[in-house]
């Protein structure tokens, strides 16, 4: 008996160039003895979580190997594609090494990660944005305050910002009011 529930879908398709590895890509993605899937799996109990497709470039695209992942709980949803997504990332990123990439070609691998998200109820699919294949980048942190130079005799910045608000009150005030009155709003609709 197939459910008649809401169900959100989540699949993610691998780049054709991680089809060059020389790996078995549907390991990767599992992880050693299912390990990878079993750890989405005992943080979203209730998710559905499969590889599908075939590992060739023989086929067309919606038949290669992708992740599909699909929940009834749309929280759980949002969190669960997420960390898949990041999963998938980081296979890419594997693969990229195998390959001998450079950043720049490694970043380029890991945007094209196709993603496909829909809503499903009763047999009719709503599709979802998808989210946006963020390029993990390395945090790099700047400290500007050292390089300002910070001059406690400039009294010109605080006399700047006051004639900035006094001339936005001002055209405030021309907006606000015709001739002097401002005109009362009625609700003779209401």
């Amino acid at each position: 008996p197939v459910s008649s529930a809401p169900r959100g879908f989540c699949k993610y398709w691998l780049p054709e160039a991680a089809f060059s590895s020389r790996q078995d890509l549907r390991e990767l993605i599992t992880g050693p003895g299912g390990s990878h899937f079993a750890h989405v799996l005992r943080k979203y109990p209730s998710v559905d979580l499969r590889i599908e497709g075939q590992s060739t470039l023989s086929v067309p695209p919606a038949h290669r190997l992708h992740v599909s992942m699909s929940s009834e709980d749309s929280e759980v949803f949002e969190n669960a594609s997420a960390d898949v997504l990041d999963l998938v990332q980081t296979v890419c990123d594997m693969i990229g090494e195998e390959l001998q990439m450079e950043e720049d070609q490694l970043d380029a691998l890991i945007a094209q990660i196709r993603t496909e998200k829909y809503f499903e109820a009763h047999g009719i699919r709503t599709p979802l944005p998808a989210a946006r294949v963020a390029v993990k980048e390395e945090a790099e942190f700047e400290f500007v305050d050292d390089e300002m130079e910070m001059e406690d005799d400039n009294d010109d910045a605080d006399t700047e910002d006051e004639d900035a608000r006094t001339e936005a009150s001002d055209c405030m005030s021309d907006v606000t009011e015709a001739d002097g009155e401002v005109p009362k709003t009625v609700f003779d609709d209401i």
